[in-house]
């Protein structure tokens, strides 16, 4: 079931970064990723996490579909217990291997949207009614952007 989610997770994130462009920006320096989240929102039967990203060095996304380990985005699920936010502790860490993102322009500068399918995940908690996740985005030269978090996400 992993598999098929990452399959799902890659096909969708493919069509969202083939929009990613790139353009000249002389006040673009940092060689750090940066995120921002945008939204995390769910039907009946799917949810969808939106966040922005831009990396001025554009190193974003493992360029080797073959390998099996280059995972960049990094994923941490909390709870809601007691009125307090607690960890949840999964079986296997949730981590998603963003495919090459490049770019249209002669800038190395990338920016863009990134769409990540967690229907699978979200609703394998049954018995969770309100969780938020954060998450981080990694560089092919290692650098790791800032954490961000979701709104929290109410489930019915």
């Amino acid at each position: 079931m992993i598999e098929k989610l990452r399959s799902k997770v890659a096909l969708s994130l493919f069509a969202t970064l083939a929009l990613a462009t790139g353009c000249k920006d002389k006040g673009c320096t940092d060689n750090v990723p940066y995120i921002e989240f945008r939204t995390l929102t769910t039907t009946a039967s799917s949810a969808l996490l939106t966040f922005y990203f831009r990396d001025c060095d554009g190193d974003i996304g493992n360029p080797n579909k073959a390998d099996t380990a280059g995972f960049n985005l990094f994923l941490t699920y909390y709870q809601k217990k007691n009125g307090n936010w607690e960890q949840l502790i999964l079986p296997e860490q949730s981590r998603y291997k963003i495919p090459e993102v490049t770019s249209k322009s002669n800038s190395d500068k990338l920016e863009g949207e990134i769409d990540i399918d967690l229907t699978v995940e979200v609703f394998s908690f049954a018995s969770i009614d309100t969780l938020k996740i954060e998450f981080y985005l990694q560089d092919n030269a290692g650098n790791n952007s800032n954490t961000q978090e979701s709104n929290p996400l109410i489930k019915n």
